[in-house]
């Protein structure tokens, strides 16, 4: 993917407070520039940083169908083979009954299994990767778009990539656009209360000024999960006048960024604190330090490490939630 100023799509989000927020998004890796800003409008719930942009996909060895087995390969987007990728399918006979069959990629990222009699289905596809410190179960995505089912007796070519981010389900992303796991890519939910109180007068002092414009700086620390090199982001929010507010920025390409966060109000500028909050902000991964006035480094957070339960073509990451303070 290319990272030309020409190939740099703008997209227009309205809003009811901003009929004209400018979103500029940068498809390939991209140098920090101003235009990367993402404004979200203040009745905004979230965006989706990436749109409907899909990392290219690599070539596959061409194979044919094998009678009773369903087969294929496992790939990054390099084209590196995946091994030990784990595949698990269920079939189903007269009657409802379930049977099942499980395997694992080899060093070719090759993998191959023979199917139980009756319309058979991928119950579970993902690759388990080392990261941040820890293990984080990575779902995979079908190369040919859709998981479908099939009947054992005919066999099936099946072949798989694991994506840094996307979306994984266009149907669900289109329905409710702030559910995460409709996204490859992590996620994290910005919190905030309000005042109608400026600052210095009299405004309590974690709350934040309306009309004042929050602005969120994740810059990429190292390469994505597949290698390729990320992109900084820009977030920019306008406060408006509710008590508390909050809004989701999803489908963030997976890897390691450096989260900072400021206030601007009457041409005045603040830092903002970022607090990670949340029933799972004490465990790992999220933001370190935890509590921060000037920058944190932000780990996306799993939600499992077993890749043997992880859906297939289904985003596998928790939301990380923070809340802004003055």
């Amino acid at each position: 993917m290319s990272s030309k100023s020409s190939l740099r799509p703008r997209f227009c989000v309205a809003s009811p407070l901003h009929l004209a927020a400018v979103i500029s998004i940068f498809i390939g890796p991209a140098a920090f520039a101003a235009d990367t800003a993402i404004e979200v409008g203040s009745k905004q719930m979230g965006v989706n940083v990436m749109k409907n942009a899909m990392p290219k996909l690599p070539a596959f060895p061409v194979l044919t169908p094998k009678s009773g087995f369903v087969r294929g390969y496992v790939k990054d987007t390099s084209g590196k083979p995946l091994a030990g990728a784990k595949l698990g399918i269920r079939a189903s006979a007269t009657g409802g009954f379930y049977s099942g069959a499980q395997t694992t990629s080899d060093t070719r990222g090759y993998y191959e299994i023979k199917v139980p009699w009756g319309s058979a289905h991928f119950y579970s596809a993902a690759y388990t990767i080392d990261y941040a410190g820890g293990r984080a179960s990575l779902s995979l995505h079908p190369a040919d778009g859709e998981a479908k089912s099939f009947p054992s007796g005919k066999g099936a070519i099946e072949n798989w990539v694991l994506l840094p981010y996307g979306v994984a389900d266009r149907d669900g992303a289109s329905e409710k656009p702030n559910y995460t796991s409709d996204y490859y890519g992590g996620a994290i939910n910005v919190d905030y209360h309000t005042t109608d109180r400026p600052p210095l007068e009299g405004a309590e002092d974690d709350y934040l000024p309306e009309g004042a414009e929050i602005e969120l700086t994740l810059a990429p620390v190292g390469k994505l999960i597949d290698g390729s090199m990320g992109q900084p982001f820009v977030i920019l929010r306008h406060v408006g006048n509710s008590s508390w507010e909050n809004f989701n920025v999803n489908n963030l390409p997976i890897g390691v960024y450096r989260l900072s966060a400021k206030l601007t109000y009457q041409g005045k500028t603040w830092p903002l604190r970022m607090e990670e909050i949340g029933r799972r902000a004490s465990l790992g991964f999220g933001l370190e330090p935890k509590d921060s006035s000037q920058q944190s480094t932000l780990f996306f957070r799993p939600l499992s490490a077993k890749s043997e339960t992880t859906l297939p073509q289904r985003g596998n990451w928790d939301t990380v939630e923070i809340r802004l303070k003055k």
